[in-house]
């Protein structure tokens, strides 16, 4: 037969178990009422595709300059040969991809842009709009371990976006992709 001070103990325990079990949890639903869910921002907040009717794209890669404008019909046109045909919808996937574009990281923005490759850009992407604002993408180099590649938004706010999101762009942004080639 057990003791009497063996089933004290044995009380002792299981009352600290039960307490325990209640204080995790209270904590449990603590923290989960506590978490909120922040969506990472885009790269070009307050933007639309409606509002976008100018581009001009220098991809150093392909050695190329396309400036795009939407015509009064509505309808996207190279600005040095208009009557050129345009994929219309390689250029609003063009746009959709960039005004969708979130960052991986943000950098400190004391970083050179030589590091970065944001010196002489791959490629450079500047969005107009029907006010005439103007808004710069650059993307310099990829990254050391290969998951995307640094970018810029007016040559200031220094960022690292998704290598796959990236290589899109540098497709869709070529005079082959835009002009059906």
């Amino acid at each position: 037969m057990a003791r009497r001070s063996t089933w004290i103990l044995l009380f002792t325990f299981l009352i600290l178990l039960i307490g325990t079990v209640i204080m995790e949890k209270s904590l449990m639903q603590q923290n989960q009422q506590n978490q909120t869910l922040t969506e990472t921002p885009t790269l070009f907040p307050g933007w639309s595709s409606n509002m976008v009717n100018g581009l001009i794209i220098k991809n150093s890669e392909e050695n190329e300059l396309i400036a795009l404008k939407r015509n009064h019909q509505g309808m996207w046109v190279l600005d040095a040969s208009p009557n050129q045909t345009v994929d219309q919808g390689i250029v609003e996937e063009l746009i959709s991809t960039l005004l969708s574009l979130k960052p991986l990281y943000i950098l400190d923005e004391t970083l050179p842009p030589d590091t970065l490759g944001l010196e002489t850009p791959y490629l450079s992407i500047e969005l107009t709009d029907i006010k005439n604002r103007k808004i710069t993408l650059q993307i310099g180099a990829i990254t050391p371990i290969r998951n995307g590649y640094y970018a810029c938004i007016n040559f200031d706010h220094q960022y690292v976006i998704s290598a796959n999101t990236a290589e899109a762009l540098f497709y869709l942004s070529t005079v082959k992709a835009i002009t059906q080639q």
